[in-house]
């Protein structure tokens, strides 16, 4: 089926600041995964060697943002809706992109790019022109002040769905003045850098498994990159996120927002 074309509402992309602040904008509606199939602390299978172990096991463990940024969560269905593309695709390479310190020294934060290959294009925005073959770079905080380190121990050659907002313009990727900003990889300089709408944008399948890695959540589940597309049933989140999502959308409803207002 060809990919289809709409209009959606920019989202607001994650901005390097003190990670007190850090916050993720996004909602969403029901769910039907069950508690029982999201997990934090499930282990990589072990017909995969060690490297491949290791990789997976630090896309459970060492990417998740949870403990720092505060987010608003949706169901597939909702990601989808504030999505300017959703897509599938190989991660190529993980790249440490720049760290951010107060210009007194304090740390404030740090990120890293996925360059990732597209396989199939699920869904994309009106004005965005993403096709079969193209590599994308995506970018998104860490949960470091080493990303070389972090990048260093992360796996390629997997199978991933992107759920994704429209590239930083160039004045939003400007350095603010009032902070200093190490490049530590100069090819992340050039390139359009994708952002995720909240943490649930990026769904990795493990190797040789059916096991999915919600990497940015820390969550995981079984099941195929499918059912995690758009309409699917799999979406990351556990109880207490359906439950703090669900309270948002009420008083959403309650104010009469709708959800696209969320990211204008």
């Amino acid at each position: 089926m060809p990919a289809m074309t709409k209009t959606r509402p920019s989202l607001p992309p994650f901005a390097v600041v003190p990670a007190i602040a850090l916050l993720s904008l996004a909602t969403g509606c029901a769910t039907t995964m069950d508690d029982a199939s999201v997990s934090a602390t499930t282990s990589i299978p072990s017909i995969v060697d060690e490297t491949e172990a290791r990789g997976d096991e630090a896309l459970l463990t060492a990417l998740s943002t949870e403990a720092v940024l505060q987010a608003v969560y949706l169901d597939s269905t909702g990601l989808g809706v504030v999505s300017d593309l959703v897509a599938e695709g190989t991660i190529v390479e993980w790249m440490p992109g720049v760290i951010t310190r107060t210009t007194t020294g304090m740390d404030v934060g740090s990120t890293i790019v996925m360059q990732l290959e597209i396989t199939r294009v699920i869904d994309q925005s009106d004005g965005q022109s993403v096709r079969e073959g193209d590599v994308i770079h995506v970018s998104r905080i860490a949960p470091t002040m080493d990303p070389a380190a972090l990048t260093a121990d992360l796996p390629t050659g997997r199978d991933a769905l992107v759920y994704l907002s429209e590239p930083l313009s160039a004045e939003e990727r400007a350095a603010d003045p009032a902070y200093d900003v190490e490049r530590v990889d100069e090819r992340t300089a050039n390139v359009p850098l994708w952002q995720y709408p909240n943490p649930q944008g990026l769904v990795v399948e493990l190797a040789g498994s059916e096991e999915l890695v919600w990497p940015y959540l820390g969550s995981s589940a079984d099941g195929s990159l499918r059912e995690a597309e758009p309409g699917g049933t799999l979406d990351g989140l556990n109880a207490a996120q359906r439950k703090a999502r669900d309270e948002t959308i009420r008083s959403l409803q309650e104010s009469g927002t709708r959800l696209e207002e969320v990211f204008e």
